[in-house]
C-alpha cells in the first residue's frame, strides 16, 4: 500500500518536523536509536499481500510475550561493541605465531582491544543463540524471515572456533581469532566472511525489536485482529471504533459497503470528527501492519493507498493560501487514485469518499477497496471525481452525523 510522510504525520504515525510524535508513547518500545530507526522503516512498509499479513497477525502476538523474557540492554550493549569492533580500521592480526608475537609486543593496545572484543563476539552469539531457537518456531512474513535468516550467525561451525578460543583461555588464542571474525578470505564451503554474517547479527538484533516493539503496542491497543479481505467488492466494517490513545473514548460504528460512495460528517466544533477521521485511517493502516485494531470487531479490504490531510499551514513566503495548498492537494488526491477495469474493459474508478465539516472541512475518500485518502472538500460539482450521489446519513453517539 503507498502513502507518503505527510500522511504519517498527519495520523501520528511518524514525527512532525518539530520531532513531536503524537502516537510514539503507543508504538515505539524500542531500547536503542538503532532498534527506533528500524521501526520507523517497518511503519513505512504496510503489507500489500493477504498471506503476508495473516503471517504477520499470527506473529506478533507470539512476539509480545517474548519481549517480556529477553534482556533487551546486554544485546544492544554487546551488539553496539560488536559493530565498533567490525569497523575499526586496525590492521589484522598475523597468521604465523612468530609474526603474532612480534605483533603483541609492538602493539599492547591493539592486542588488549581485539582481545576484548573477540570475546564481546562470543559473549553476543552465546545470547543470541537461544533467541534463534525462539523465534525459528515462530510463524513469519518475508520480513521476519530475514530476521530469523540474520541470527543464523549463532549456528554459523566458526562460532565453535571462537567458543574454543575464549574457553582455553589464552590471550594468544583469542587474538589469533581477529583474522576469521574480521578477515575477508573464505575457507572452502564457506559463501560469505563471517564479519558479514555478525554485520546481520547486529541488523537482525534491532529489527528483532522494532518487531518486539509494533507486537508491544498491538497487544496494548485492547482491540482485535481485523479479518482481511481480498481487494475488490469487500466492505469495510468497523465495530465501536477508537482512537488507540482515546481509551475511554466514545466508540463510533462504521458501515461502508462496496455501493455506497459518500459518507458525510458534520457536527460543532471539538465533536470529534478529525478525530474519527483518524480513527479509521489508524485501523486500516494498523490491518495492513498486521496488527490489532481498537475496536470491537473489523472487517478491513486492502487498499492500494492511504492519503491523509488533515491539517494544512500557508506559506506567506511562497504565496500559497490555505484554499490554494487545499485545492493543490485535493488536486494531487484525485489524480493519485487508482482505476480498475471491469470485464467490459471500461475503466472507471472504484471510489467510495467520505468527506467531513469541520471548519476547514478535510474529505477522507475511501477509494472502493482500492485506496484510502483524506484532501480538503474543495471539488465542484462539474468535477468528474465527484461523487454522484450521497450514502445514507445517519447519526453518530459522539455527536459526529453519517
Amino acid at each position: 500500500m503507498f502513502t507518503d510522510l505527510t500522511s504519517l504525520t498527519e495520523l501520528g504515525l511518524l514525527p512532525d518536523s518539530t520531532g513531536t510524535w503524537a502516537l510514539g508513547a503507543w508504538l515505539n518500545h524500542t531500547h536503542a536509536p538503532d532498534a527506533h530507526e528500524a521501526l520507523k522503516r517497518m511503519l513505512l512498509a504496510p503489507l500489500s499481500d493477504i498471506d503476508e499479513l495473516h503471517a504477520r497477525q499470527a506473529l506478533l502476538p507470539s512476539l509480545a510475550s517474548l519481549t517480556k523474557q529477553l534482556a533487551w540492554r546486554d544485546l544492544h550493549a554487546l551488539a553496539a561493541q560488536v559493530e565498533g569492533y567490525l569497523n575499526s580500521n586496525y590492521v589484522l592480526v598475523p597468521d604465523s605465531m612468530a609474526a603474532q608475537t612480534i605483533f603483541a609486543t609492538r602493539y599492547r593496545d591493539i592486542v588488549a582491544f581485539v582481545d576484548a572484543r573477540v570475546r564481546t563476539v562470543d559473549a553476543l552469539l552465546t545470547l543470541c543463540a537461544p533467541i534463534l531457537d525462539r523465534i525459528s518456531a515462530l510463524p513469519a512474513d518475508a520480513a521476519f524471515v530475514r530476521v530469523v535468516s540474520a541470527f543464523r550467525a549463532c549456528a554459523d561451525p566458526r562460532r565453535q572456533q571462537i567458543r574454543a578460543a575464549v574457553a582455553r583461555g589464552h590471550r594468544r588464542g583469542v587474538v589469533a581469532m581477529d583474522r576469521l571474525v574480521r578477515g575477508t578470505t573464505l575457507p572452502s564451503g564457506v559463501e560469505e566472511p563471517f564479519k558479514d554474517a555478525l554485520h546481520d547479527l547486529v541488523s537482525g538484533i534491532a529489527q528483532l525489536d522494532a518487531f518486539c516493539s509494533l507486537a508491544t503496542a498491538s497487544d496494548r491497543v485492547g482491540g482485535v485482529l481485523p479479518k482481511i479481505m481480498p481487494r475488490g467488492g469487500a466492505s469495510l466494517s468497523l465495530s465501536e471504533v477508537r482512537h488507540p490513545l482515546l481509551v475511554s473514548g466514545v466508540p463510533n460504528t462504521i458501515e461502508l459497503a462496496p455501493t455506497e460512495r459518500v459518507i458525510v460528517l458534520t457536527g460543532p466544533n471539538m465533536a470529534g470528527k478529525s478525530t474519527l477521521l483518524r480513527a479509521i485511517g489508524l485501523a486500516v493502516y494498523s490491518a495492513h501492519l498486521g496488527m490489532a485494531v481498537s475496536a470491537r470487531e473489523a472487517t478491513i479490504p486492502l487498499y492500494d493507498r492511504l492519503l491523509v490531510s488533515i491539517t494544512a499551514h500557508d506559506n506567506l513566503q511562497r504565496g500559497e493560501s490555505l484554499y490554494l495548498k487545499c485545492g493543490v492537494y485535493t488536486q494531487s488526491s484525485a489524480q493519485s487514485t487508482t482505476t480498475r477495469r471491469s470485464s467490459r474493459s471500461s475503466t472507471r474508478c472504484s471510489g467510495a469518499p467520505i468527506f467531513t465539516t469541520p471548519r476547514r472541512p478535510p474529505v477522507c475518500s475511501l477509494m472502493g477497496s482500492r485506496a484510502l485518502h483524506t484532501a480538503p472538500l474543495l471539488l465542484p460539482r462539474t468535477s468528474p471525481t465527484w461523487p454522484r450521489r450521497a450514502s445514507r446519513i445517519r447519526a453518530c453517539r459522539a455527536g459526529v452525523w453519517w
